[in-house]
C-alpha cells in the first residue's frame, strides 16, 4: 500500500509540474477578516492535492491557516483559506498559494507559527504557484491623473519603524491640486505619511514636483519619491532583490550630510548611490527614466511640463552605470515623508508636493504625406525637437516649412533655414512635399493635462496632441468660445445647444487644425475614451442575454436620448415588451455611478426618463461624456452614451 501511494505521489507530482495551475480569486479588503477564494486548473481528483497560504507582514512570511494545516481543494476546483487567524493579519500587504500533493510536507522555519523572514523557500517554487500584493490601506486619493492609496498600519512599519496614517489632515490634495503629506506628533507617537499608486506604470519617466516654499527640513526626516516592487518572494540568489529606484531628500541625521540623492537599492553597492548637496528652492522638479537596460536621473527648476529639461536649468543629472536596474515587474510609484527610527523633530512637518507625471516609453509616429501641402501636428516629445531633427526623415523630399507665425525654406546641404527652428506639440504646421514620403519620429507621449493652448479671438493653428481619436463633441466638450474648426479636409461649425456638425466628426492624431474662436482662452484636450461608440464601460457589465429571456428585456434600438449633445437636460427613451423591475442610472467614464434616474416596476410600452444633469447631491456634473445603464429585473441589459456640453 505504501508503495502504490509513494507511486501515486510521483504521478500526482510530475503531472502538477507538467500543467496544473493555481489562482487567488478573490483577496480579503485591507484590515477586514474576510476569507481568501481561489481555484485550481488541471487536476482530476481533487483530494490528491492541497493548497499552502503564506501571507506577509512586518517583514515575516506566516502560513495559514497555521504551519500545521492547509486548504482543501473542492470538486469544483475551488479553495478557501482563513488569513486572518489573529495578529496582524488583516493588514499583510503580500500573499503566496501554491499548489501540492496532498501529503507534501512543507520546510520548518523553526518559528513560533512557522515563520519565514524576509523569503520563502527556493523549493516552494517548484510547484505551481501564484503571488499577489495588496494596497496598504483603504482611502483612496487622486493625485497628478492617477489614483493612490494611503498607507496606514495600526502597528509600527517600515520605512523607520514608523506609524504610518491615512488620516485627513495626514495627506490630502488641497483646491490646487496639490499634495499635502505630513509628519504628526498626536500626543502619543509620531505619524507618517505614504502614497502608493495604485496602477503599476513600469518603464518610463516619473516627474515628481516640489511645490515652491520647501520647509525647513530636520535632521531626522526623509521625503522619498520612489519606485518599488514589493513582490520579491523568493531568494533566487539574483544580483538585485531590492527593486527599488529612489530619489531622497534628508541630512540622515548628519548636517554634513548631502541633502539630495539619486538610489539604487542597495545604496551600499558600489556606484549605487550619488549624493550631492542641494536644497530646494523655487519650483522644483525630479526625475528619473528607467528602462531594461538604462536609468537616468536629473534634477531641475521648473515644472514637468519643462521635461526634458534645458540644460541651462539642470542642477543635477546623473546617468546610472550599475549593475542593478530592477525589472518592471509589479513596482508601484510612492511618494512619503517618514522619521529615522526614534526621533523625536520637535514640530510637525509638512512638504507640498504640486505634481506627479508619468511618461510612457518613446515610441514612434508616422505620417504619410502626399505630394504638395500638407498639415500636420506633433503629439510625441523627443529630446531634439529642431526643425532639422524632427523632419529628418522627409530628407531634402520638403521644401517649404509654415506655423501660424513662422516659415522655414530647406536648402540643399544645409538643411531647414528661416525663422522657424523647433517644432512644438500645440501648433499646426503645413509643409510643401515634392513627392509622396513618410514622416517618422521618436519621443514621449505628449501628456494632454500640460499640453495647454493659449488660443485668441480669431483662427488658431493648432494640434490634436492626444494618442488615439477623439469623437468632435468630446474632444471640444471643454471648449467655450469655439465657433469652428477645419482640417485640410473637413470641417464642423458649433451650434448652440447641438454641439459641433459638419463633416468633420473626429479629431485625429498627428492631424492639424485650425480653429476659430469668439473670444480667448486657454484650453487642454481630454484624456481619450477607448471607444466613441456605444461602449461597456469597466464597472458595467453587459452580458449578452439569453435566449429564454428574451421576452423580458429591453429593446436596445430604442435606447435613446435626445438631445445629445444637451444641455442642460436630455430626455433618455426606451421600450419595454412586459411589465417588470427596472433600474435607469447615468455614470462617468471611470464607471462610478453619479445618480440614479428610475428603480421601480413599469408597464410595458414606452417611456422617457429626463436627466436635468446633476448628480445624486443636486450638484452640476462636469461637462463631458456620460453612459446611461438600463438594467431589467435586476440584470444590466442596454448601455448608451451621451455628451454633457458647458
Amino acid at each position: 500500500m505504501k508503495k502504490l501511494w509513494f507511486v501515486l505521489f510521483l504521478i500526482g507530482l510530475c503531472s502538477i509540474i507538467s500543467g496544473q495551475d493555481i489562482f487567488i480569486d478573490e483577496m480579503p479588503e485591507f484590515q477586514s477578516d474576510q476569507d481568501m477564494y481561489g481555484h485550481v486548473t488541471g487536476i482530476t481528483v481533487p483530494e490528491m492535492y492541497a493548497v499552502h497560504v503564506f501571507l506577509f507582514y512586518g517583514g515575516w512570511w506566516y502560513p495559514k491557516p497555521s504551519a500545521s494545516s492547509y486548504c482543501l481543494i473542492s470538486d469544483n476546483l475551488t479553495w478557501t483559506c482563513d488569513v486572518t487567524g489573529g495578529g496582524y493579519d488583516t493588514e499583510a500587504t503580500r500573499y503566496f498559494a501554491f499548489l501540492t500533493p496532498v501529503d507534501y510536507v512543507p520546510p520548518q522555519s523553526g518559528g513560533e507559527w512557522g515563520q519565514w523572514h524576509e523569503f520563502l523557500p527556493d523549493e516552494f517554487a517548484d510547484f505551481p504557484y501564484t503571488f499577489t500584493d495588496r494596497l496598504p490601506g483603504n482611502r483612496e486619493i487622486s493625485f497628478g491623473d492617477l489614483d493612490w492609496i494611503c498607507k496606514t498600519f495600526t502597528a509600527q512599519a517600515g520605512p523607520g519603524n514608523n506609524y504610518f496614517s491615512d488620516a485627513l489632515n495626514m495627506v490630502f490634495v488641497d483646491d490646487n491640486d496639490d499634495l499635502h503629506l505630513n509628519i504628526i506628533d498626536d500626543g502619543d507617537f509620531w505619524h507618517c505619511s505614504e502614497i502608493v499608486c495604485e496602477e503599476k506604470l513600469g518603464y518610463g519617466t516619473y516627474i515628481f514636483t516640489l511645490a515652491d516654499g520647501f520647509p525647513d527640513f530636520p535632521l531626522e526626516a526623509v521625503l522619498g519619491l520612489f519606485s518599488w516592487d514589493e513582490a520579491i518572494t523568493f531568494n533566487p540568489n539574483i544580483d538585485n532583490i531590492y527593486h527599488e529606484i529612489d530619489v531622497e531628500l534628508s541630512y540622515w541625521g548628519d548636517s554634513n550630510t548631502p541633502f539630495a540623492q539619486y538610489v539604487v537599492q542597495p545604496w551600499y553597492e558600489n556606484d549605487n548611490r550619488y549624493q550631492f548637496d542641494y536644497y530646494p528652492e523655487g519650483e522644483v522638479s525630479c526625475a528619473f527614466n528607467w528602462s531594461e537596460d538604462q536609468l537616468n536621473f536629473v534634477t531641475w527648476s521648473g515644472d514637468a511640463g519643462d521635461y526634458p529639461p534645458d540644460e541651462a536649468d539642470i542642477i543635477e543629472a546623473w546617468e546610472y552605470s550599475g549593475n542593478d536596474i530592477p525589472p518592471a515587474g509589479n513596482a508601484r510609484a510612492r511618494l512619503n515623508l517618514w522619521l529615522l527610527p526614534d526621533a523625536d523633530i520637535g514640530e510637525n512637518l509638512e512638504v507640498v508636493i504640486s505634481d506627479f507625471v508619468f511618461y510612457p516609453p518613446p515610441v514612434t509616429v508616422s505620417k504619410e504625406f502626399t505630394s504638395g501641402w500638407n498639415w500636420f501636428a506633433l503629439n510625441v516629445r523627443g529630446d531634439d525637437m529642431s526643425t532639422n531633427a524632427v523632419l529628418a526623415s522627409i530628407g531634402n523630399n520638403a521644401s517649404n516649412l509654415k506655423s501660424q507665425t513662422q516659415s522655414s525654406i530647406y536648402y540643399e546641404g544645409t538643411g531647414w533655414f528661416g525663422s522657424l527652428t523647433h517644432i512644438d506639440n500645440v501648433s499646426l504646421y503645413k509643409l510643401e512635399v515634392e513627392n509622396p514620403s513618410t514622416l517618422e519620429y521618436s519621443g514621449v507621449p505628449v501628456n494632454v493635462r500640460l499640453n495647454t493652448y493659449e488660443l485668441t479671438d480669431g483662427w488658431n493653428w493648432i494640434s490634436f496632441a492626444p494618442q488615439e481619436a477623439q469623437e468632435i463633441n468630446y474632444a471640444l466638450a471643454d471648449l467655450e468660445n469655439g465657433a469652428a474648426i477645419k482640417s485640410q479636409v473637413e470641417s464642423a461649425i458649433y451650434y448652440e445647444g447641438v454641439g459641433w456638425y459638419g463633416s468633420m466628426t473626429m479629431l485625429e492624431p498627428l492631424q492639424g487644425y485650425l480653429i476659430n474662436m469668439n473670444a480667448p482662452e486657454q484650453f487642454n484636450f481630454p484624456e481619450p475614451v477607448a471607444d466613441s461608440g456605444n461602449v461597456a464601460i469597466d464597472h458595467i457589465e453587459i452580458p449578452e442575454p439569453d435566449d429564454e429571456d428574451n421576452g423580458n428585456i429591453a429593446e436596445l434600438d430604442k435606447l435613446s436620448c435626445f438631445p445629445n449633445p444637451f444641455n442642460p437636460a436630455t430626455t433618455i427613451s426606451f421600450s419595454i415588451p412586459v411589465d417588470c423591475n427596472v433600474e435607469l442610472a447615468i455614470y462617468n467614464i471611470k464607471g462610478q455611478r453619479i445618480k440614479k434616474l428610475r428603480s421601480s416596476i413599469m408597464e410595458q410600452g414606452d417611456h422617457s426618463v429626463i436627466w436635468d444633469g446633476n448628480d445624486e447631491n443636486g450638484k452640476r456634473a462636469g461637462s463631458g461624456i456620460y453612459f446611461y445603464q438600463l438594467a431589467i429585473n435586476g440584470k444590466t441589459e442596454a448601455v448608451n452614451k451621451c455628451l454633457l456640453l458647458k
